[in-house]
């Protein structure tokens, strides 16, 4: 639930705001394989790279996109 609009939270309202979906998604067969729902964070970009990882085993894939949120690179070069 979003209490407010992103420009009218305070600091605290941690739980107000933006919120974001995270989605690893499988392309061939449209079988979402990680979804990390919350802020647009390094935290939860990190979270959504790893479960994809352990999903797959930690095979490389075919095809990686994003839309160039640069936490991305940083957690699929270190996971």
């Amino acid at each position: 639930m979003v209490g407010k609009k992103e420009k009218h939270c305070q600091a605290a309202d941690a739980r107000c705001g933006d919120c974001w979906d995270h989605v690893a998604l499988d392309t061939d067969s449209r079988l979402v394989l990680s979804v990390v729902v919350g802020k647009r964070t390094e935290a939860n970009a990190t979270q959504v790279v790893h479960a994809l990882c352990e999903r797959t085993d930690g095979r490389p894939l075919n095809l990686l996109t994003t839309d160039e949120y640069a936490p991305y690179a940083t957690a699929i070069a270190t996971v």
